[in-house]
């Protein structure tokens, strides 16, 4: 009995969201077809931040060159930092290439890098052996681009990792002394003050 109650209920709210999809008027905020097409495509929620993203860019690039050659349309975009791509797109094939400037490409490449780095340290984090094995990697990779004569971690033992870790060295003695007394009697209340 109540699985029935609840497929219907799960049936009613589908019906109901999608009658809401298909009759609400959604309201265009450029006159670009795709984001009429992204309006037909997607789900009101989707659609909103579709369209926010559309916006964003429409208001941050323009086409400042258009060319045909052959076969291929060739469109030059310019953003509101002054960063050119060039995009070909090849008619009979439907493809898209795009081509950055060299400091896009730094940037993007630069970008890259570091989220792989930092997924790399999130992995390597809950086992010492591997955080060892990523730095091994990484020196081992500094040394075939840029040479030099850095000594890896294999080649240290475990107190001269801690060293080059932490800056300082294992302390021999360590001096645990124990917190002064604190009395908390009373503290809820402002009488015997």
């Amino acid at each position: 009995m109540h699985y029935n109650s609840a497929v219907d209920a799960q049936r009613n709210l589908s019906e109901r969201l999608d009658f809401v999809d298909a009759t609400k008027v959604l309201f265009l905020s450029t006159e670009l077809l795709f984001e009429n097409h992204a309006a037909y495509i997607y789900t009101n929620r989707i659609f909103q931040q579709v369209q926010n993203e559309i916006v964003e860019a429409h208001q941050r690039c323009r086409m400042t060159h258009f060319e045909m050659e052959d076969n291929t349309e060739i469109y030059t975009i310019t953003d509101s930092l002054r960063n050119k791509v060039v995009v070909r797109h090849e008619v009979g094939t439907e493809s898209y290439h795009c081509d950055f400037s060299l400091i896009d490409r730094k940037r993007v490449v630069t970008a890259k890098l570091h989220s792989l780095y930092i997924h790399l340290v999130q992995r390597a984090q809950s086992n010492d052996d591997d955080i060892v094995a990523l730095f091994d990697g990484m020196e081992e990779l500094s040394q075939k681009l840029f040479g030099g004569t850095v000594p890896s971690w294999s080649s240290m033992d475990k107190a001269q990792r801690i060293e080059g870790l932490y800056g300082a060295s294992r302390p021999s003695v360590v001096n645990v002394h124990p917190p002064d007394v604190v009395s908390t009697k009373g503290s809820g209340s402002s009488s015997g003050k």
